[in-house]
């Protein structure tokens, strides 16, 4: 039995999750520049996170498309971009 994916619903809460997480890996990030050196451990492994959480955000925001094609918005995985409507996506810059 093939497996469906993620319903539209659950997209979007995951995608919210993602980018508060990341939200708060950046705030340690910039914690730790302010503490550390640059290229410090802590530093590293906080960019090591935020890389991880990227790389799944472009994943599921992918497997969104393909799955809910008809109903994907790309502000599921990345919200608070410009380009707010489904007619202008933030990624394809300008208006039909």
């Amino acid at each position: 039995m093939r497996k469906t994916g993620l319903t539209i619903d659950e997209h979007k809460r995951v995608g919210q999750e993602l980018h508060a997480a990341r939200s708060q890996v950046l705030d340690c990030i910039m914690m730790f520049i302010n503490n550390y050196t640059i290229n410090s451990r802590q530093g590293q492994a906080a960019r090591k996170v935020e890389r991880a959480i990227d790389r799944l955000r472009c994943v599921l925001d992918d497997a969104a498309c393909r799955e809910h094609p008809a109903e994907f918005n790309p502000h599921w995985y990345y919200p608070g971009t410009t380009g707010s409507d489904k007619s202008a996506p933030a990624w394809r810059g300008t208006k039909p």
